[in-house]
């Protein structure tokens, strides 16, 4: 008999056949896995998420801070690299230096 398997293995088969075979994911696609790699494994690093998707790391950077920022996702201390080593998370800037007047302000002005 069947078993029937979870729509996320079928995800995870396509995008590694996609990229194994060269067939292109659209820019949007390529997001949409991200996002969902980063939902389903949170604690896998920015390089390593990025390797099995086929996108640069500083792509996954940028939807992990968003996914974090609204909350779909928990902000980790420590991450998990390549070699199964646990690392801290780099922090985030908690100020910045205005261009115009020189002074630094916190982030969130």
């Amino acid at each position: 008999m069947w078993k029937m398997r979870s729509a996320h293995l079928y995800a995870e088969l396509a995008t590694a056949g996609n990229f194994r075979h060269g067939s292109l994911l659209t820019p949007e696609k390529k997001k949409q896995e991200v996002k969902r790699h980063l939902k389903e494994t949170p604690e896998l690093s920015n390089r390593q998420i990025a390797v099995k998707v086929g996108v640069d790391k500083n792509t996954v950077t940028k939807q992990r801070t968003e996914l974090e920022s609204t909350g779909e996702i928990h902000q980790l201390e420590t991450n998990i690299g390549a070699d199964g080593k646990e690392r801290p998370c780099p922090a985030a800037p908690t100020t910045k230096v205005c261009s115009i007047c020189k002074q630094e302000k916190p982030v969130n002005e």
